[in-house]
């Protein structure tokens, strides 16, 4: 639990900065997310107007090409591409938009 908090705690001071409106994505929403996922690897998406947490196990290549590969594309589109965060299961790294989407087609098998 304690890695938990400290990955929250490094979205939450590192995204509310940026947010204008939909704080609680952040401070709500992402706070139980993580909770209920400890240690997955994920992409995060920041913008102005809120994030978008995308994890990336327990998919498979259908669910992959259907839902996460798409989700990582539509976050340049929808202001959460100024800040894009991943979680490497171990630390979190900030990485460019071309990198997620690279990182969310390495996870099919």
């Amino acid at each position: 639990m304690k890695k938990t908090q400290t990955i929250y705690k490094q979205l939450v001071d590192r995204c509310l900065p940026i947010i204008g409106s939909f704080k609680t994505d952040v401070t709500k929403w992402d706070k139980q997310a993580l909770a209920a996922s400890p240690g997955i690897p994920f992409l995060h998406f920041t913008g102005k107007t809120g994030t978008h947490i995308v994890f990336l196990t327990g998919y498979g290549n259908q669910q992959i090409m259907n839902h996460v590969i798409p989700m990582v594309d539509a976050m340049q589109g929808c202001d959460r591409s100024d800040l894009v965060l991943h979680f490497d299961g171990l630390k979190l790294h900030e990485i460019t938009m071309v990198r997620a989407k690279e990182i969310a087609r390495e996870q099919l098998k």
